[in-house]
């Protein structure tokens, strides 16, 4: 959010460079999210597979 504000007063180069340090953090955060998703689905797994052993 703060790279929002400062993007709005900034001007010229530093615009660009904190423009492109937004897009990294929004990857970033996909990137997060889709890891989230599968450890979610392997602890999901794992725990199945424990109680089919027992």
């Amino acid at each position: 959010m703060e790279l929002r504000l400062k993007k709005d007063v900034a001007k010229g180069k530093e615009k660009k460079t904190i423009a492109e340090s937004i897009k990294k953090a929004e990857e970033s955060v996909e990137a997060m999210k889709v890891a989230r998703k599968n450890m979610l689905k392997y602890n999901s797994s794992f725990a199945e597979g424990l109680q089919v052993q027992r």
